[in-house]
């Protein structure tokens, strides 16, 4: 008796869904073609991008960091607190690599 009552609960309060026109139809489908086309490209792009640019470890990364302040671009304190927050990344490379030569 309950599933009954819910049953017809349901289905007066149900609403119909709203008709759209073809033009409502054919506008969503050319925004989908577009969002997914542009998906594409920007994916393409950033793939592209991953590949020309190598990945660059700790060391490399302080020496850019040291022509940056032998060239005057950063100050003597700047540079060191970079190669403070660079330590731990340091450390960490440094250990892997003598686990590795073991």
């Amino acid at each position: 008796m309950f599933y009954s009552d819910l049953g017809r609960s349901l289905l007066i309060s149900a609403t119909p869904l709203p008709e759209f026109s073809a033009t409502t139809w054919t506008m969503a489908i050319a925004g989908l073609i577009i969002f997914i086309a542009a998906s594409m490209f920007i994916f393409r792009r950033l793939k592209e991008a991953a590949k020309e640019e190598p990945y660059l470890g700790p060391h490399a990364i302080l020496s850019k960091f040291r022509d940056l302040r032998d060239k005057g671009a950063l100050s003597e304190e700047e540079f060191r607190k970079i190669k403070l927050l660079m330590a731990d990344q340091i450390a960490g490379e440094d250990n892997n690599a003598s686990q590795e030569e073991q």
